[in-house]
């Protein structure tokens, strides 16, 4: 069975919409955990993401995220608090641009390949684009320390924690 947001007699379109729109408040809220850092402060939002794309269908977390990026642009406090409709051409862009594509192919992939393995990708991926737009702003060296190597120890810490929850919610409901 295909992964998609469809309508079902059982669930409807309602159900998906809440989905999506929790999903986004789940990523704004995540946002608000915020250790202030140079360049690049540390939040939860990669927890967020990781966690939206362990618990909803492909589709829903792409769209969750795309969401949580519109609201951005339409100039809402989501960032962390903050309001920034310039969003792409800060120096968390990339971070953010690589959000709703991690969601998704950990969503579509997660069956497929070890949950552990899908969150290590979607990360490095993460980290990968974040730190390279980081780059461009403070230099190669400093991008890669400051925008790749200091997130890992929290993305490690952070991808333990979905998969514990993923992993308790299965117990919890096998369905």
């Amino acid at each position: 069975m295909e992964q998609a947001i469809v309508y079902t007699e059982k669930k409807g379109y309602a159900h998906v919409l809440l989905r999506v729109m929790f999903g986004c408040l789940f990523l704004t809220l995540s946002s608000f955990v915020k250790i202030p850092l140079y360049p690049i402060s540390f939040t939860l939002h990669t927890f967020a993401v990781a966690f939206l794309g362990m618990t909803q269908r492909p589709k829903e977390a792409f769209t969750s995220v795309m969401l949580y990026l519109l609201a951005g642009t339409l100039g809402l406090p989501v960032f962390a608090g903050l309001s920034n409709p310039l969003w792409l051409t800060g120096k968390a862009a990339g971070y953010y641009v690589s959000f709703p594509i991690v969601a998704y192919f950990i969503a579509k992939l997660r069956e497929k390949i070890a949950p552990v393995a899908v969150l290590a990708l979607g990360s490095t991926f993460t980290l990968l684009i974040g730190g390279l737009w980081l780059s461009t702003f403070i230099g190669l060296k400093a991008g890669i320390v400051s925008g790749i190597l200091i997130f890992i120890p929290s993305g490690i810490l952070k991808n333990l924690a979905v998969l514990s929850f993923v992993s308790w919610k299965k117990r919890v409901s096998p369905d």
